[in-house]
């Protein structure tokens, strides 16, 4: 094969040249070649900047071949906050043509930064807005985004639900409250306080938006403490409730299902899906749907890339030992990929009392690699440790799950599903050896 010596410049000439000359140099040659082949001419107009951009944007894969880990994290950064703003246009519209909307949405679906926009929007406008969840993680998440956002809003009150309600109406919180205070005691107190003719109807919200909803519903009792926050009330009040309705419910799915049907006959509120996934590349997101057994059609398409096959890894357990020693080596790979540890998770299937990690086998794990508890990790510099029940509505770079067993897990489903969305790129799962038969007529192991 030929090369004219107009296509080629040498580490000699290049080596001699300043950027300008480089540009004027590039400049001249592809004169040259324009004037030397008749099929080519020059160009009539001038490009416009949108069309440089794009083709910059087109050539970025021959300027890198390989992109490397944080050029993958920041390109995934940027195509998510287009592809949000995409997804936000017919949902602002939605927010301000009616007073209440329901907003469905599986994992990754953007539903969380979605919610965000709209109770920002609407405490702009002088409303004083609860922007609440279940979810304590999710919730301080939330409040360290906005905070990074002028004006401050103070009529802007976020946290979960739970801890919100408890503030407005003072009841008092007990230091490592149990699940039968939750559950019981919890809503008897607000329900009192809420009946009390004294009660500072103050403390209700002219707007209310709920992420991570389906949690809260699945308590009918909290739901209906919740619903007295609402100024309004829910029939006429003025709030948008997201959630992923149907895969992610750590309950009874009936109450959920009932609740809604109440509210849609009850408030009559306008009703948007969103059904793209723009958080999880390909290969995880249809991992997750196999091994959940869940409707394959959740997703009507996939914002992100493909993926490659080892984005996603399942390695199987015959001891807690054994455990140990694989969630070491899965460890180890990412550190050796370059992955700092504040962007990786280790999420558990069971409760931390009942995980391989509360056990004493595992400190020397946790020394070595300086774990800590994800409600603890305040600096967020730190490779941390969860339930995936306290995780869900988070998302990070390199997800663990250990402590895996379909066949003793009545929400196995549920958990996987939300386990391996939380994932921006890569997921490794250790999964009980007993279940390895099973797992393998599903996907490929």
């Amino acid at each position: 094969m030929s090369v004219d010596k107009l296509e080629l410049m040498d580490k000699k000439e290049y080596d001699s040249l300043n950027d300008f000359q480089f540009c004027e140099g590039i400049k001249k040659r592809i004169e040259q070649i324009i004037e030397k082949d008749p099929q080519l001419a020059k160009l009539k107009t001038p490009l416009t900047d949108q069309d440089i951009k794009q083709i910059i944007e087109l050539c970025y894969p021959v300027q890198k071949y390989k992109p490397t880990l944080k050029d993958e994290i920041k390109q995934h950064e940027e195509q998510l906050e287009k592809i949000l703003y995409q997804q936000q246009k017919p949902i602002l519209n939605l927010f301000k043509n009616n007073d209440r909307i329901i907003i469905y949405g599986g994992a990754g679906t953007g539903k969380t930064l979605i919610a965000m926009k709209l109770a920002r929007l609407k405490a702009l406008e002088g409303n004083r807005v609860g922007l609440l969840c279940f979810n304590r993680l999710i919730s301080e998440w939330m409040i360290k985004e906005i905070s990074k956002l002028t004006p401050n809003l103070p009529n802007l009150v976020i946290g979960p639900a739970m801890n919100i309600m408890a503030k407005l109406t003072d009841t008092a919180i007990p230091n490592n409250a149990q699940k039968e205070f939750w559950e019981k005691e919890f809503p008897e107190k607000i329900q009192e306080k809420l009946t009390d003719p004294d009660f500072n109807v103050s403390s209700q919200f002219d707007y209310l938006v709920l992420d991570e909803a389906q949690d809260l519903l699945a308590k009918p009792i909290i739901w209906q403490c919740l619903t007295n926050f609402i100024k309004d009330g829910i029939k006429d009040g003025k709030y948008a409730i997201f959630g992923d309705f149907k895969y992610q419910i750590f309950g009874k799915h009936e109450n959920v299902e009932k609740e809604l049907i109440n509210l849609k006959n009850i408030a009559h509120p306008a009703i948007y899906e969103l059904s793209e996934n723009c958080r999880n590349y390909k290969i995880i997101g249809e991992t997750a749907v196999k091994l959940s057994n869940i409707d394959e059609n959740v997703y009507t398409e996939y914002k992100l890339p493909t993926g490659e096959k080892d984005d996603c890894k399942i390695e199987f357990f015959s001891s807690d030992e054994d455990q140990i020693k694989k969630l070491d080596g899965f460890l180890n790979e990412a550190i050796k990929l370059g992955i700092k540890p504040k962007y990786i998770n280790i999420l558990s299937f069971l409760a931390f009392e009942k995980s391989v990690l509360h056990k004493e086998l595992s400190k020397d794990l946790i020394t070595k690699y300086k774990l800590v508890s994800a409600a603890e990790n305040k600096q967020n510099d730190s490779i941390t440790y969860s339930t995936v029940h306290a995780f869900k509505g988070m998302e990070n770079t390199f997800i663990i799950l250990i402590d895996v067993n379909p066949k003793e897990n009545s929400f196995y489903s549920d958990l996987i599903y939300t386990a391996m969305t939380r994932s921006k790129k890569y997921v490794r799962i250790l999964c009980i050896s007993s279940s390895k038969e099973d797992i393998k007529k599903i996907i490929t192991v």
